[in-house]
């Protein structure tokens, strides 16, 4: 039986969607490990584990993998305009 809940019905979360951006979300109720989260804008919900969800939003940008910085090749005949 699951009974160390980390957020509250009613708290204020944050999730990110498609590994790339972060959103807003109001717990519903929670059942086990899962959370229903309702979006702010109240326009559907979803239910996520409650490793998918954070307290503040500068936590779930730890977490976004930062874009690698490629290095290419300068041609000397590359010139700025």
């Amino acid at each position: 039986m699951y009974t160390n809940y980390k957020y509250k019905v009613g708290a204020q979360v944050f999730f990110i969607e498609s590994n790339n951006k972060i959103t807003e979300g109001l717990v519903v109720n929670r059942t086990g490990e899962f959370y229903v989260v309702r979006y702010r804008n109240g326009n559907g919900g979803l239910r996520l584990r409650e490793s998918r969800l954070f307290p503040s939003r500068e936590e779930a940008e730890k977490i976004i993998p930062k874009p690698e910085m490629k290095v290419r090749y300068r041609s000397p005949y590359d010139y700025e305009f």
